[in-house]
């Protein structure tokens, strides 16, 4: 009878450990996936953070640009009503006028470029942005 008892209480201790160590693991699994998550969440957080800020720089560099544009234009289109008053100048200056117009031209063109090419970076930017959310 005291072997039997022996045995009982051994097979206890080791039911006893089977069981600790099973549920000490478990929880110790739950704390490295919650562990790891929080770490996930906060670079989560500071990645969307960075992307933030770098669309406000975007954003704030397509302003400056529009505003930059929008100066050109002004300047652009009084250059062109000085030239379109001085085509009645001597025929001598007409080949200059004409590619001083032609230049005027490609500036145009390269501004609403640059514009549109900006207008499609913020529209990038901003879908980026959504997507994540």
């Amino acid at each position: 009878m005291a072997t039997f008892k022996k045995i009982l209480l051994w097979i206890c201790i080791v039911l006893f450990v089977l069981i600790a160590g099973f549920f000490g693991g478990w929880k110790y699994s739950e704390y490295r996936i919650r562990r790891n998550g929080e770490q996930s969440a906060a670079e989560l957080k500071s990645k969307l953070e960075l992307a933030e800020s770098k669309l406000a720089e975007l954003q704030n560099g397509y302003d400056n640009i529009l505003q930059l544009a929008g100066r050109q234009r002004e300047q652009l289109d009084s250059i062109r009503d000085i030239i379109n008053e001085s085509k009645s100048i001597s025929s001598k200056h007409e080949e200059e006028l004409r590619d001083i117009d032609a230049t005027i031209t490609d500036i145009e063109r390269t501004v609403q470029r640059i514009t549109e090419d900006f207008a499609k970076i913020q529209r990038i930017v901003e879908s980026d942005g959504t997507e994540g959310k």
